[in-house]
């Protein structure tokens, strides 16, 4: 067992050492899927990376003899629609360095200026979001935004435009970023009433608050449940939903919210 420990923390250090040597180069977060992006990574940390995603490539289909005011105009488009992303590293499958790109690369004038969240974890970065409208995941059934309304030992709670209060494991949180587009359009819209959400220390301490109750499971995602949460026996959580009863391990659930979905 010790042994067995000892090489995951040998594995956890090269991996760590391996994502410091590409700090300050262009890589590609996931080879594919919801979650790619391709951008400067800017900041190794024990539990996450910070990457400057470039939505766009600014030298695609740029003529060489481009005038310069031309070019001036495209980067700075450029620069609005990008966006600094954070992954928790326990789940990047594999990260790819453009050699090529990196090769050549000319630092930016601009590149001093991008200012990124510092914490020594993933959840101090979400801590330093509070009260701010964020992306959950960068795509897929399991992306979701809304404002940061709570942080709580191993969960957060989002305000949605959709699903109202929704409770998430910070476990199965692959990446977050900030909602600047909303967060600008906030400041000039009234007011929104925050309702009322479960004040827990855990996030299996909010299941207990919803016994009883009728809750969304996964909710979006291929797992997604839902029915009126009666009991947790054997280490795993029972719904029923009419003729249907169905058992979940604590492990899978991702996010719950209480309410139905057609509501």
């Amino acid at each position: 067992m010790a042994k067995d420990k000892s090489s995951r923390d040998e594995g956890q250090q090269s991996f760590h050492s391996f994502l410091m040597a590409l700090k300050g180069k262009t890589v590609t977060i996931y080879r594919g899927g919801p979650e790619s992006k391709t951008g400067k990574l800017l900041d190794v940390q024990e539990d996450y990376i910070t990457l400057y995603a470039q939505e766009n490539n600014q030298n695609q289909n740029q003529a060489q003899n481009q005038i310069q005011t031309v070019e001036q105009l495209q980067n700075e488009e450029n620069k609005k629609q990008n966006k600094i992303v954070y992954y928790q590293v326990q789940h990047v499958k594999s990260i790819i360095e453009d050699t090529k790109s990196n090769s050549i690369q000319v630092m930016d004038a601009g590149d001093e200026e991008i200012g990124c969240l510092e914490a020594n974890n993933f959840t101090g970065v979400l801590a330093q979001m509070m009260d701010e409208n964020i992306q959950i995941n960068q795509g897929g059934p399991e992306s979701k935004q809304g404002k940061l309304v709570g942080l709580s030992g191993d969960f957060l709670v989002l305000f949605t435009d959709d699903d109202g209060i929704v409770y998430i494991n910070t476990h199965h949180v692959k990446s977050v970023s900030k909602n600047i587009k909303n967060n600008q359009n906030e400041l000039l819209e009234e007011a929104v009433v925050i309702p009322k959400w479960v004040k827990a220390e855990y996030f299996h301490d909010v299941f207990r608050c919803f016994s009883h109750q009728w809750v969304s499971i996964n909710r979006g995602g291929p797992e997604a449940m839902e029915g009126v949460l009666v009991e947790n026996a054997g280490g795993h959580y029972t719904l029923v939903n009419n003729q249907e009863v169905m058992r979940i391990h604590p492990y899978h659930i991702k996010s719950i919210n209480c309410g139905r979905k057609d509501l």
